[in-house]
């Protein structure tokens, strides 16, 4: 594992996704680099109840931060993520991103 390095915020604005949101979230908790923070901004007013689920056992865990607002704005999401990221560097990831 890497680690000691700057912190990264990395930021899924998300509306409307549901089992890809997840594997998203997930691809980006199995990366070898720790130092970071998941920062997610939610503009979906309902969930599939499985997804729904997973991000709030993924909040409970500390493993993501979730936020859900009651609009759905692209920029504004991106904003809001901004203003409660700690990183020193920003990495924002659509909601349908895989990473290897």
């Amino acid at each position: 594992m890497t680690t000691a390095g700057p912190l990264i915020s990395v930021m899924i604005p998300t509306y409307g996704r549901e089992t890809v949101l997840c594997e998203s979230i997930k691809s980006v908790l199995a990366q070898d680099y720790t130092d970071y923070e998941l920062i997610v901004v939610d503009q979906t007013q309902t969930h599939e109840a499985s997804t729904q689920a997973f991000l709030d056992q993924m909040a409970a865990d500390g493993k993501i931060q979730l936020y859900k607002v009651t609009w759905a704005n692209l920029p504004a999401a991106r904003n809001y993520a901004i203003e409660r990221a700690k990183g020193s560097i920003f990495l924002f990831l659509d909601d349908d991103v895989v990473l290897p």
